[in-house]
């Protein structure tokens, strides 16, 4: 609860706290949350062309991964609301996500036609702790900013097991991208407020989900 508390007014602190305290992510059912590497991409040799221009690059870019926290509830983009391949919508539980950008200046890079780059995405920690069972292929989605649905683009395959698990997929695309399972009967939480109540807006709501079917120790939470 103090590190959520942390994290609220700053994303940095609750690592600042760990190492202060010694805290290790001892969990109240005595399990540990392990700290696990971040996501991995492999470009191969003179696979970046400018969009516009078709060029390579002519001097370094900027590369930037970012590994999302699935217990971190303002990480990832959108609602977890999804379509799979056959343009069904879906609600996702994610195994492990991450975005990548390449850049240099405000110019963006892309693969060329034909070429592909192999995105490795780390089973999240909190799966982990949770002791789910990752299965040994899983959808793989990518954020589609327009829509601001996630849209299936195949599946990726499992290697390792532990802290070293994770999903590796072919990718054509530089985006942020997932690893969930996909499920039906999705609902919506409305909140709504009572003018007469005095809150401040705007405000915060925490929700602790409930385990799921498919993952019954697992628990996270979305803020």
């Amino acid at each position: 609860g103090v590190v959520r508390l942390l994290s609220r007014t700053n994303q940095l602190l609750p690592r600042h706290f760990a190492q202060l305290v010694k805290y290790n992510g001892e969990t109240q059912k005595g399990s540990t949350v392990p700290c696990t590497n971040g996501i991995q991409l492999e470009i191969p040799a003179n696979a970046l062309e400018n969009p516009t221009t078709k060029l390579a690059p002519t001097g370094n870019v900027e590369i930037a991964l970012s590994t999302i926290n699935l217990n971190v509830g303002n990480q990832m983009p959108g609602d977890y609301s999804a379509t799979d391949q056959g343009g069904n919508a879906k609600s996702m539980e994610s195994y492990g996500s991450g975005s990548v950008e390449i850049r240099s200046g405000n110019q963006r890079f892309k693969l060329k036609p034909g070429m592909e780059a192999t995105m490795r995405i780390p089973v999240d920690a909190t799966q982990l702790a949770g002791g789910a069972t990752p299965p040994p292929t899983i959808p793989f989605l990518y954020y589609d900013e327009k829509t601001g649905v996630w849209t299936q683009d195949g599946v990726a395959t499992l290697t390792g097991s532990g802290a070293s698990a994770a999903y590796v997929k072919k990718i054509k695309h530089f985006s942020t991208m997932n690893a969930d399972i996909l499920k039906s009967g999705q609902s919506c939480v409305a909140v709504e407020v009572d003018p007469a109540a005095g809150f401040t807006l705007p405000f915060d709501v925490e929700v602790t989900l409930p385990p799921s079917v498919v993952n019954p120790n697992v628990i996270q939470v979305r803020t």
